[in-house]
C-alpha cells in the first residue's frame, strides 16, 4: 500500500510534504527489503531440496518374503514397559529365528494400514526413515545386511556377507556379540517436500525417537535384549553398509538372547 501511495502520488504529479515523504520511502525501502530477504530464504530452501544428490540403493538377488508379524502377544503394552531395560549383553553365538527377526522390523517401520501407514507415525504421512537389517546369526536367512521393505514386509539384500570392518564401525562392546543390528536411517529432504520445501528436520529426529521405543518394547516382549545407541562411526557405517549419502544415521540398536548383566542398566 505503501508503494502504491508513493507511485499514485508521482503519477498525478502532487508532492509529499517532507514530513510524509520520507517516513513514506523509508518504510517503502523496508518493505522492499524485507520482500526480497523472504524471496532469498524460499529459494535457498527450494533450492537445497531441489538439487540434493539423490542416491539409491542397488540390491543383490531376490526380495525376501519375511513371516507375518504376529499381532496378539503374551506382553502387554504395560507389562513391556514396566520390565524395559537397556540391556547390552547376549549370549555368545546363539541365534535369532528369522521370525523374531520379522517381528522387530515390523516394530520399527511395518506398514499396517492398505494406505501406507505404518507401526510409527509420521508428519504428513511423509515417512523418511529407512531400516538397515545387519544379520550375523539368523536361522534361515543368510549372513549380510538387507534393507527392509515396509510396504511389502520383506527384505532385499544389499551386501553379500557382514562387512569385515562392521564391528570396527559400530565401536560399542555390544554389537561384537549381538546376532542382528538394526540402523535407523533418514532423509530430512523427504520430510521438507512434505512441508512444500520447509526444512523440518526436528520431525525426522523424532520420528527416529519412535521407532527406537518400539524396538525396546518389541525386543522385551519377545524375551530378547536391546539398546539403542547412537555412538558409532557414522561415515564408515554409511560405507560399509551402502546407505545413500542423502540419508542421516539415528541409532545402531543390536539385539540378542540376553545374558547375565552385571552393574546398573537403565
Amino acid at each position: 500500500m505503501l508503494l502504491c501511495l508513493l507511485y499514485m502520488t508521482i503519477k498525478k504529479g502532487k508532492k509529499l510534504q517532507p514530513s510524509v515523504k520520507f517516513p513514506v520511502i523509508l518504510l517503502s525501502i523496508f518493505v522492499l527489503g524485507f520482500a526480497a530477504g523472504q524471496y532469498i530464504v524460499l529459494a535457498n530452501i527450494f533450492s537445497k531440496t531441489s538439487k540434493q544428490k539423490t542416491e539409491t540403493r542397488q540390491y543383490i538377488g531376490e526380495e525376501i518374503t519375511l513371516p507375518a508379524p504376529n499381532l496378539f502377544g503374551s506382553t502387554s503394552v504395560e507389562e513391556a514397559m514396566q520390565n524395559r531395560r537397556s540391556r547390552r549383553a547376549y549370549v555368545e553365538n546363539e541365534a535369532l529365528t528369522i521370525e523374531q527377526v520379522s517381528q522387530i522390523l515390523w516394530s520399527l517401520q511395518g506398514q499396517t494400514a492398505d494406505w501406507g501407514g505404518r507401526t510409527v507415525p509420521s508428519a504428513k504421512n511423509a515417512y523418511p526413515l529407512n531400516v538397515t537389517l545387519v544379520a550375523k546369526n539368523v536361522t534361515d536367512l543368510a549372513p549380510g545386511v538387507y534393507h527392509y521393505i515396509p510396504e511389502n514386509n520383506s527384505l532385499k539384500k544389499v551386501v553379500e556377507d557382514v562387512p569385515a570392518n562392521f564391528d570396527e564401525a559400530a565401536i560399542q562392546a555390544q554389537n561384537k556379540s549381538a546376532p542382528v543390528s538394526f540402523i535407523i536411517s533418514g532423509d530430512y529432504s523427504l520430510m521438507a517436500k512434505a512441508f512444500d520445501g520447509e526444512s523440518r528436520d526436528e520431525n525426522v529426529v523424532l520420528e527416529a525417537g519412535h521407532a527406537g521405543q518400539n524396538a525396546y518394547l518389541q525386543a522385551e516382549s519377545l524375551g530378547l535384549g536391546t539398546v539403542v545407541s547412537g555412538g558409532f562411526n557414522q561415515d564408515l557405517m554409511k560405507e560399509i553398509l551402502k546407505i545413500p549419502s542423502q540419508e542421516d544415521l539415528f541409532y545402531l540398536i543390536p539385539v540378542g538372547i540376553p545374558a547375565v548383566e552385571t552393574g546398573a542398566s537403565h
